[in-house]
């Protein structure tokens, strides 16, 4: 019964490791919760100025899929 969740992760974020999201994600897909994770490279917690524009746009593009009264097509 757990809502459609997006993951952001920084793979070289040393508070909250990558593998938790990995786990999270594992969890999700097992109980058939539609969930995605995006990790970035070259970030760790706070997101570099380059990665910040594209979660930005990833977290709208999802909350347009799953809250909007005219949902998004799916990804591919």
């Amino acid at each position: 019964d757990d809502p459609p969740t997006l993951l952001i992760a920084g793979v070289k974020d040393q508070l909250v490791e990558v593998r938790h999201s990995r786990d999270m994600l594992a969890a999700l897909e097992r109980e058939g919760v539609p969930c995605r994770l995006i990790e970035f490279e070259n970030s760790s917690h706070d997101l570099t100025e380059e990665d910040a524009p594209k979660a930005a746009e990833a977290m709208a593009a999802w909350f347009e899929r799953y809250l909007s009264e005219t949902p998004a097509p799916e990804d591919k």
